[in-house]
């Protein structure tokens, strides 16, 4: 991860490993929100919240495009949080 900047856009090969998903309310309606979890081949981790639904099975091979966002800490975990992202499957 040292090579990786906030701001960087990057282009990865990674896995898909899991959906967490919740319902928001706004003034204007509801909406589904969506963090999807990757992993690349040397073990890191990537995060991305969203709207927007991906239909994938867990280690399913993706590429991934985005910018980093930020860098975040989860239960112990360090992950490298996206936006702007796009996903195709492998």
């Amino acid at each position: 991860m040292s090579h990786m900047n906030e701001g960087n856009k990057i282009k990865i090969e990674v896995e898909y490993v899991h959906r967490y998903a919740w319902e928001e309310i706004y003034k204007n309606g509801n909406g589904q929100q969506y963090i999807y979890i990757f992993k690349d081949v040397q073990g890191n981790i990537y995060q991305w919240n969203t709207n927007k639904f991906i239909y994938a099975e867990s280690g399913n091979k993706m590429l991934l495009t985005g910018t980093i966002k930020y860098f975040v800490e989860v239960k112990g975990e360090k992950q490298i949080a996206l936006t702007y992202c796009k996903v195709n499957k492998i």
